[in-house]
């Protein structure tokens, strides 16, 4: 099976090692490593920790000065590196479900759609997301261990056991993505063994892991809604599901009441047929355990999900490009329910034309071939658009440093007209701090400040400098003062990457008259926007 992924892994985003590179944060994370001194790797390591991402997360730190240690600037090296976690996730799956009982083509299909689940495709695409993968495989790890230490005796099951704690711990540090999954571990130790010893290992999961869920999640950015928040959220977030799964993952398109009518019949159907079939019966068995398949996946779905909803409403289901992350972890429980009921599909139809199990089986993997080949459009329109990202913003830092080849100390360069955004949710810049980490890379000099003029910025040209605002990425600092994203003339550039116009704002006579010359950025590539 694990050779199977690999070799898939590599059809489906060979090409993308090859051509991918820096987008959005991948600029923060790697001027933050390259423009500081490292004087030891505890010392660089506390340096990441000052960024706000990674404060709550260490082994996040710890993973990330690794990774630019072993790997520096080769960008082919790091989406390497991030297939090659991304393909022991899905084996980790793989195994876990065959400790668990499951069949080995029923577990190796599920594992081998996750390699092309389409609506968390940046956790392949997008390098700052390098952790997430790792971040799951040891949860998966360390469930896997806790059931192997539930079959074990004396000092081994000891050992299997604080091995598993420390899988989720690790994974919890790491990012905490996977958290609510830990936190109901019970219902998975339960099917293994009686409810006391269950009730034991799941009372030691909380203890190691609440303390830390804590700290974690009340230092994390954006955790701030209140409880009316988290309930509109939560709601915003359940709203999503129907829309993606069956226009998003399946090609039911815009008749979503009416295949939502059709499934919710279907599954009457064979909840029927299920009833019907005597204890003994293979096909009746296949059918309940793929009834189990749908109820865990739907718990893995809920899971997934409830860790996004006290933070930031961009975190959506839907949310396209790089905000796909949010499904990381529910895509296993999504790939669990429509392995499922694709797998349903073919056991009613070897029943209703009397063939034999392998019928069931040989149909089924029919079936999960055709819709994980369905998916691998999406990936690589995805893909394209990284890669556009990427060269466009190549493009970007090209022109300025052309433009600008000697700035003076602690520039503001500020650049017009070229798009925010190569495709929906796939940032070339979209905010100061990428555009900043990007420019101060190609001067090398961290001294260096440089924004977007995202649509509506305007500009206030007062009289000791120049102050954005009309955006809320910019907001005004109020009278007498600058503030942090105000410079002083002489120290302020513009520059038009798509015509090549630039000027240095040198006093408020010019910045007067240049404010309104340059062109705002477009939120899409021209061909995106249509």
């Amino acid at each position: 099976m694990a050779g199977a992924a690999v070799v898939l892994a590599v059809l489906v985003y060979g090409d993308h090692v090859r051509h991918g590179g820096w987008v959005g944060d991948a600029w923060l994370t790697r001027a933050w490593y390259v423009l500081y001194p490292h004087d030891s790797f505890t010392g660089t390591v506390g340096h990441f920790l000052d960024l706000k991402s990674m404060s709550p997360r260490p082994a996040n730190a710890v993973y990330r000065v690794l990774l630019n240690e072993w790997l520096s600037g080769d960008m082919g090296a790091w989406y390497a590196w991030q297939l090659i976690t991304g393909v022991g996730m899905c084996v980790a799956l793989y195994v876990l479900l065959r400790e668990l009982g499951v069949r080995f083509w029923d577990a190796a299909a599920v594992s081998v759609l996750l390699v092309v689940f389409p609506a968390s495709a940046s956790l392949w695409l997008w390098s700052p997301v390098a952790h997430a993968s790792l971040a799951i495989t040891l949860g998966l790890v360390g469930f896997l261990l806790a059931m192997r230490g539930f079959r074990a005796n004396g000092r081994r099951a000891r050992a299997l056991h604080a091995a598993s704690l420390l899988a989720f711990l690790l994974s919890v540090l790491l990012y905490e993505i996977c958290l609510p999954l830990f936190l109901a571990s019970f219902l998975l130790y339960a099917l293994r063994v009686p409810r006391r010893r269950a009730l034991a290992r799941w009372a030691a999961d909380c203890a190691v892991l609440l303390p830390v869920a804590i700290l974690v999640t009340r230092s994390t950015e954006a955790r701030d809604q209140g409880l009316g928040g988290s309930i509109s959220h939560a709601g915003e977030i359940v709203g999503d599901l129907p829309r993606l799964a069956l226009q998003n993952l399946l090609p039911f398109g815009s008749f979503i009441i009416l295949a939502a009518a059709l499934l919710a019949a279907f599954y009457l159907a064979a909840a029927a047929v299920a009833r019907r079939c005597p204890p003994g019966d293979p096909l009746g068995q296949r059918l309940r355990f793929f009834f189990a398949l749908t109820s865990a996946g739907l718990l893995v779905v809920a899971l997934g999900y409830l860790i996004y909803v006290p933070g930031l409403l961009y975190y959506h289901p839907l949310s396209p490009g790089i905000g796909d992350r949010v499904n990381a972890v529910a895509g296993i429980g999504w790939v669990f329910i429509l392995y499922a009921l694709l797998a349903m599909l073919a056991t009613l139809i070897a029943r209703a034309v009397r063939r034999p199990p392998l019928f069931a089986g040989l149909a089924t993997a029919a079936l999960a071939a055709t819709l994980g080949v369905s998916w691998l459009a999406p990936i690589a329109e995805e893909s394209r658009g990284y890669v556009s990202a990427y060269l466009q913003g190549e493009r970007v830092r090209s022109v300025v440093t052309r433009a600008i080849p000697d700035p003076t100390d602690h520039p503001a360069i500020w650049t017009f007209g070229q798009p925010v955004e190569a495709s929906p949710g796939i940032p070339i810049f979209a905010n100061y701090w990428n555009m900043t980490a990007a420019m101060a890379l190609a001067y090398h000099d961290h001294g260096v400040r440089s924004f977007v003029a995202l649509p509506g910025t305007s500009f206030d040209c007062r009289s000791d400098g120049m102050v954005p605002g009309g955006s809320p990425e910019y907001p005004e600092p109020g009278p007498g003062r600058l503030g942090r994203f105000g410079s002083r003339y002489g120290h302020t550039y513009f520059v038009d990457t798509v015509h090549g116009q630039f000027a240095t704002v040198a006093n408020r006579k010019q910045c007067l008259s240049l404010r309104d010359a340059f062109q705002r950025a477009p939120r899409l590539s021209l061909s995106d926007s249509g």
